[in-house]
């Protein structure tokens, strides 16, 4: 698998359809794993705006 950083690059574009589709849909899921370990750490921990927000960054950073 290509890293993630080429996701974001202007070299996917110069990839085969086949292969930027690919990336295109682990961009996807990544976001929604993203999305749903920010969703539960901010509802089991129940935590306030701000530590939201840090645990979003923190997740990101992870990711």
């Amino acid at each position: 698998m290509l890293p993630f950083s080429l996701i974001c690059s202007a070299q996917t574009a110069l990839l085969p359809v086949p292969q930027r589709a690919a990336l295109v849909a682990a961009n996807a899921a990544l976001n929604a794993r993203f999305l749903q370990l920010t969703c539960y750490l901010t509802d089991v921990l129940r935590l306030s705006g701000k530590q939201a927000r840090e645990v979003r960054r923190a997740t990101l950073t992870e990711l």
